[in-house]
Parts: structure tokens; sequence; C-alpha cells
């Protein structure tokens, strides 16, 4: 039998979506299959396609199996794995929209990059496969509002100047501290100068010290 609860369709309305997650799908001769099984979010748009995929994996396997329990098996190894991937772009989705009013006061295309990756299912890339001449501008964007200029308005965002405090950084590349404990009664030596000197050399814009102790103890 086909069962259905459509009760969430009811115009804009909005609710607190339930994630389930199952243990087992199947039980003697039952399968579960669709968010009777993993359920995904609606604001991705995959649940409908979700569900279809595992039918028709669950067809392919009764079809080929010797019995049920083996088909059903099958069935949820080979689909559990694509499904709590779904689910769970679908879990960022759902928390990006139940949390929408911390992206208010964003500028409208800071906004639209949120919205666009907010299921971390399209990347930065991803979108620039999808539609460049729009990811070229919120780059550029991106850039001027960072405070660079010039030839420096399609680099890539990690080389953007940044502003911390009263320091203004050529670009956001940090190199953190590697923590040898090299000080000598609180005092830098020559191992500092080198270790840090080369990997300022390849131009990152902070480089954390590790702590410098006045004292053994």
């Amino acid at each position: 039998a086909l069962m259905t609860n459509a009760n969430h369709i009811r115009g804009s309305a909005w609710i607190n979506f339930p994630r389930v997650l199952c243990e087992r799908w199947s039980f003697e001769n039952l399968a579960l299959m669709g968010d009777a099984a993993a359920s995904a979010h609606f604001s991705i748009g995959s649940g409908t396609k979700l569900a279809l995929e595992s039918a028709v994996a669950l067809a392919d396997y009764v079809e080929s199996e010797p019995d049920l329990e083996a088909a059903f098996r099958k069935y949820e190894d080979a689909r559990r794995t694509e499904v709590l991937k779904l689910q769970s772009a679908a879990r960022n989705s759902l928390e990006w929209f139940e949390e929408v009013e911390r992206y208010l006061g964003l500028d409208p295309v800071q906004f639209n990059y949120s919205l666009l990756t907010r299921s971390q299912r399209i990347s930065h890339e991803n979108l620039r496969l999808r539609d460049a001449e729009w990811l070229g501008g919120a780059e550029e964007w991106f850039q001027h509002q960072a405070g660079a200029g010039g030839n420096r308005l399609r680099r890539a965002p990690m080389f953007a100047p940044f502003k911390l405090r009263g320091m203004a950084l050529n670009n956001r590349i940090v190199v953190s501290p590697m923590a040898q404990y090299k000080a000598v009664d609180g005092c830098p030596t020559d191992w500092h100068f080198s270790h840090y000197a080369e990997r300022a050399k390849g131009g990152a814009g902070l480089l954390y010290i590790e702590m410098t102790c006045v004292s053994p103890e």
C-alpha cells in the first residue's frame, strides 16, 4: 500500500521540519523509502527525487535477489550513503532558513551568495559553472568592499585585504604558530628569526608566533 502525509503542503506556511533517521529500513516483508526512511527538507527540492531513486533501486533488487531479506539488505546498503549525503545538504538548507534573520542585514550580493551556497552542495567554483557573469560580479563586489582595487578585483577572496582592528593586512592568509617552544627566558632566538622569516617570504598576511615563556616554569 502507498501511504502519504502531505499535511505540510499548505501554501507558504513554514514549520519546524522533523528530521527522520531510521536505523533499519525494513522489517519482515515491509520496506521504507522516501520520507518514511529518511526525510529531506523541502527547501532543496529533492525529496521526490530521493524517493523515486530509492524505489527504482528497491525494485531492481527485489527482481535480482533470491529473497526479500537479501533484496532489502542490498537496497539499504546501496542507498543509505547517498540518502545521508542529501539529508546533510537538506539539514544545512533547513538551518539557513530557520535562522534567516541573521542574514537579513547582509548586502544583497552577499545575501544571494549565502542563499545559493546554503546547502554546501554548490561550491564557489560550481557557481562559476552555473553563472560565471554573476559570480564575477560578486567577486568584484567582495574585493571592492574589502578595499582592493585595480588588477586585484578578480583575485581569489583569500587575497583580498582584511582590516583587523587597527591593523590592515594585505591578504587573508594566516600562518599558525608551530608551538616549538624555542624561546629562551622569554626571548626569541635566531631560530625564530629564520623560521618566521622563511614563512613571511611566502607572502602571508599574518604570522602567529608561539608564546614566549618568561621562565622554564
